[in-house]
Formats: C-alpha cells, structure tokens, sequence
C-alpha cells in the first residue's frame, strides 16, 4: 500500500473507530479525542488500518496509554479504566479486534 493510501486508511479506520464510541473518550467520557491504537502501530503496523485496533481517548490518555509498550499493558488499561457506557463497546471492540488477529495468523 502506498505512504498516501496507508495513511488514508488509518485515518478512515479511526474516524470510524471515533464513530463506534460516540465520538466521545472511551474513558472519560469527555471530547474530542484522539484515534488510539492497542496494538502498537511501531509493532504491529499491518493492524494500523483495521478500526478495532483503535479506541477513541482524550489526549491525555492516548498518551498514556502510548506509553505501554505490551499490547497486553494497554488492554488491561483500558478495560479496568472504561467508562461504564462504553464498557460492553469495547469488549465487542476487543472481540472482534482478537478475531482479526486470529484470520491473519
């Protein structure tokens, strides 16, 4: 995929991501919000497009949350920290992001 396209589907990804959880923090519950990837893109850039490897957070969070570099750091991270609202989203999110992992393999 070329730089142009790549980024197109990233942003395409998270816009739909943004639109999943209401466009609001899937912790705070607040906006606007950055789209987050749970698998690292830096080590997992083939999972960088797909919409169920990104969460919408406030800024503040996406920065913590980057800063776990273990994929399995930032699940527990944003399961123990959900805003109830957004909580049975974002395991249906989890689900079918583990399901796309699975078909890849």
């Amino acid at each position: 995929m070329r730089t142009t396209e790549y980024t197109k589907a990233i942003t395409n990804a998270m816009n739909r991501a943004k639109k999943h959880f209401d466009g609001e923090c899937i912790l705070t519950a607040t906006q606007p919000v950055d789209g987050a990837h749970i698998m690292p893109r830096s080590t997992y850039p083939h999972l960088a497009s797909v919409q169920y490897n990104i969460v919408p957070l406030c800024r503040r969070l996406h920065h913590t949350m980057d800063a776990m570099p273990k994929a399995a750091d930032r699940i527990n991270f944003l399961r123990q920290n959900v805003n109830p609202e957004h909580r049975a989203k974002l395991e249906g999110w989890l689900v079918e992001l583990l399901k796309t992992i699975a078909e890849a393999a």
